[in-house]
């Protein structure tokens, strides 16, 4: 009866061990996984600052032309309003 018993404890204790070896060997797939996922994520926000600095740019520069645009044209119409008046 003793033997009996402690082979039970013995083949419960064994599985338990496999159990445990297999969840600790998912749980390092899953965070490696999970990592992947991160590295995925944080790409694509790279990604999507890039898209948005590049936009930001864009702007900045049709402004900047704009502005230099404005600048001749002021200059012209003091230009001329000067002659006129002058």
């Amino acid at each position: 009866m003793f033997d009996r018993q402690l082979e039970q404890l013995h083949a419960q204790r064994s599985l338990l061990e496999h159990k445990i070896v297999q969840l600790e060997s998912t749980l390092v797939e899953m965070k490696f996984e999970l990592q992947k996922l991160e590295e995925a994520e944080q790409h694509v926000m790279v990604d999507h600052l890039e898209d948005c600095l590049a936009e930001v740019d864009q702007r900045f520069y049709r402004l900047k032309d704009f502005g230099e645009l404005l600048m001749v044209d002021l200059k012209k119409l003091l230009h001329r309003h000067k002659y006129r008046h002058g």
